[in-house]
């Protein structure tokens, strides 16, 4: 293996150890996970570096928002989407993750009484996926 793939294969297996601990509702150990994940992501750059470093801004949204902290769940999905909407543009992100986060950034927005913006995020989410076929969101 190069050894430039070794940290993107962290960051990946961070995140997903990440998501094991969130499914088990340890979100303690969940989000520091998340946030090596993200650390890496940041120094590793590229696109390997950017896709990663959205799942891990969008994994600690979730988390935030699930243990109460609505508003700082809101900044990190911001942050995902921007890195998740320009990775799309340049072919090389998974568009499907933009209205994944879309509708995780509407549910924080609920939480914080953004009823407006709540709307505007789930339409959008679904707008965009049955712009692109996804009929998961």
């Amino acid at each position: 293996m190069k050894p430039e793939f070794e940290p993107a294969l962290e960051s990946d297996r961070l995140l997903t150890r990440g998501n094991l601990y969130a499914s088990q509702g340890d979100m303690q150990r969940a989000m520091a996970l998340y946030e090596q994940a993200l650390a890496i992501a940041r120094k590793l750059g590229g696109w390997h570096g950017r896709k990663s470093e959205a799942a891990a801004l969008a994994a600690l949204g979730l988390s935030r928002r699930l243990l109460g902290d609505a508003r700082g769940a809101i900044e990190l999905l911001e942050q995902a989407l921007v890195i998740e909407r320009e990775l799309a543009d340049a072919k090389v992100g998974d568009p499907s993750t933009i209205p994944q986060t879309m509708n995780k950034l509407g549910d924080a927005c609920l939480v914080v009484g953004d009823v407006r913006m709540t709307i505007i995020c789930h339409e959008q989410a679904l707008a965009f996926s049955q712009e692109i076929g996804d009929r998961r969101e």
